[in-house]
C-alpha cells in the first residue's frame, strides 16, 4: 500500500466524503471512521516516509493497543518488530500506534498535521463502493495530537 497522494486529492476526498455522507464509496463503515469535521484546516502535509502499515502478522496485536484509544506512543523495539522494512529513524519524531480506515489495498494514505490534530487520508481508486476496513499505522509525529480524524475516499 503506498503512503502518499496529493494535497489538492486529498481536498477532494475530503469534499467527496462530506457530499457523499450516505456513504455512496463503501457498503460498510467501519467504526474507526472519525471523518476531520466541516472546515477543520486540514494543515501540513506530511512526508510519505512517515507512515507505515503495520504487517499483518501484528494486526491483531495493535488492534488491542488500540481498542480504547486512537493513538499510542510506541517503543522502537514494536516498530521495528511490527514493520514489514525497517523505518527511518527520524530525529526529533516519535512513532505513533495510530486507527486509520482504507477501501482497498492498492490505495495511498496521507497524512496531515496541524495545531493539535492530524487526519489521516486513504484514497483509492474505483468504480464501485467497497466495504470499509480498518487498519493499524504507525506515524512518525513531533507530539501526541488532541485528536485523530482518519477517513477514506475512492475517485473514478
Amino acid at each position: 500500500m503506498k503512503t502518499s497522494i496529493c494535497p489538492a486529492l486529498a481536498l477532494f476526498a475530503i469534499y467527496f466524503m462530506t457530499a457523499c455522507s450516505d456513504g455512496g464509496v463503501w457498503t460498510s463503515e467501519d467504526p474507526w471512521h472519525e471523518p476531520p469535521p466541516p472546515g477543520l484546516a486540514l494543515g501540513t502535509a506530511a512526508d510519505s516516509s512517515r507512515i507505515h502499515v503495520v504487517s499483518e502478522e501484528f494486526r491483531d496485536k495493535a488492534e488491542k493497543m488500540l481498542a480504547d484509544t486512537w493513538i499510542e506512543e510506541l517503543e522502537w523495539e514494536k516498530v521495528t518488530e511490527w514493520l514489514e522494512s525497517k523505518p527511518a529513524e527520524f530525529e526529533n519524531l516519535t512513532p505513533f500506534l495510530v486507527r486509520a480506515v482504507y477501501l482497498s489495498e492498492h490505495g495511498a494514505f496521507s497524512l496531515y498535521e496541524n495545531e493539535k490534530s492530524i487526519v489521516i487520508i486513504s484514497e483509492c481508486m474505483g468504480t464501485r463502493a467497497l466495504p470499509m476496513k480498518r487498519i493499524p499505522l504507525v506515524v512518525f509525529l513531533a507530539s501526541k495530537p488532541e485528536r485523530v480524524y482518519t477517513t477514506c475516499s475512492m475517485t473514478e
